[in-house]
């Protein structure tokens, strides 16, 4: 996956390639870790169709691989919520307790993200 970068107050972001796949499975989730190291950067944003099925369903197990391989090398992932995204509830509460340490969360629009990520 090409990455496109953007800088937001010096913070240089990862930005993940709209409507296209790139991590199908969890256990591929280094190659988010690559394409940053290619371009880079310790900030990622995604968008729900760039992530491996299941991730939103907590239940699978999916995120939370995918999420503590990116904090083993200290990469911050925000997720662009597309409309009728649909998100279980443990998710949720899992997302409550990311959101707190500044290393995953979800937007509403790329701009949102991308603002976020350029103030850690």
């Amino acid at each position: 996956m090409d990455l496109k970068v953007a800088d937001r107050n010096g913070t240089l972001i990862g930005i993940g390639p709209e409507g296209e796949p790139f991590v199908v499975e969890a256990a591929n989730s280094s190659r988010l870790v690559e394409a940053c190291g290619n371009v880079g950067v310790e900030n990622l944003v995604l968008y729900p169709e760039n992530l491996p099925e299941g991730f939103f369903d907590l239940s699978s197990g999916v995120a939370g691989e995918v999420l503590h391989k990116l904090r083993l090398y200290q990469v911050r992932l925000e997720v662009v919520r597309k409309p009728g995204l649909k998100l279980s509830s443990r998710f949720e509460e899992m997302l409550s307790d990311e959101w707190r340490y500044g290393y995953f969360g979800l937007f509403d629009d790329l701009p949102g993200a991308l603002d976020w990520l350029g103030r850690m």
